[in-house]
This record gives structure tokens, sequence and C-alpha cells, in this order.
């Protein structure tokens, strides 16, 4: 005898997980392919594809590239975050050893040689970095909260 409470009840949608990530769902239902965005509401699928091989490629073309939109989105920031970081550790290190350096230069510190003109194109370098990867983060960050 079945079970009444394991049958789909009306408005149910019965569907076969094909593949998933964090955010997007790829599923083979009665009538075609959908894939779903979990973070944009479950009602409506993002798209859907008719029940056939090719119907089937563009359901996982379009769920590759989604997947790959998503991993992009999370990581870019995250690496530009972490540069700014290092970029900033190393600057302020840079204005340390040119601080040191300078006072090298002060009698009796005389013979402050080679290692100088390093530490001032490393400071250089270093506020460049820091700076470009703190406005990249920054836009980033401003675009993500801008009403679409």
């Amino acid at each position: 005898m079945d079970d009444p409470s394991s049958t789909p009840t009306e408005g149910d949608r019965v569907f076969e997980l094909v593949d998933s990530t964090r955010r997007y769902l790829l599923t083979r239902e009665e009538d075609g392919y959908a894939v779903w965005d979990t973070e944009g509401g479950v009602d409506e699928p993002v798209e859907t594809f008719p029940l056939t091989d090719e119907g089937e490629q563009n359901a996982r073309d379009l769920f590759q590239t989604l997947r790959s939109e998503d991993r992009r989105e999370r990581i870019v920031p995250s690496v530009l975050f972490w540069v700014a970081i290092l970029g900033g550790i190393a600057w302020v290190s840079a204005r340390v050893v040119l601080g040191f350096g300078y006072l090298t230069t002060v009698r009796p510190f005389r013979g402050s040689g080679e290692w100088l003109v390093w530490a001032q194109g490393a400071e250089t370098i270093t506020f460049a970095v820091f700076i470009g990867a703190s406005v990249l983060y920054v836009v980033l960050w401003i675009s993500r909260r801008a009403p679409s």
C-alpha cells in the first residue's frame, strides 16, 4: 500500500538534482531541465530548457557560466582585500626602513649604501599596490551594494 505522505501534493515539483553548487542547482524535471538560483528566490528557475540532448547541454552551459561568475564574485574582492592588506604592511615596513635610512645619513651614521635606494623603490611600489588594490576593493564593494 502506498504511503499518502510520500505522494507529491498538487503544486509540488518533482525533479532530479543533476548538479549543484553553493548557490545554483541544475535539475531535471518532468518537462525539461532547469537552473535555479537559491539566493534569488526558489519560486521560479533562472531559465528552463527542453528535455532534449541540446536542452541538457544548454542547461549545463548556463549552469557552468553562472558557477564561474559566482566564484569570481566571491574570489576577486577577497584577493583585492588581502593584496591591500599585504601592500599596506609592506608600505609601512618600507617607510620604517626609509626612516632608519635617513637617520644613517646623519652623522655619525654615514655609509648608508645601496640598500637605501632599494628601500625607497620598494616603498614606492608597495604604496602603489596598496592604493590600487584598496581603490579597486572599494569600487567593487560599492558596486555590490548599489541597487540593481
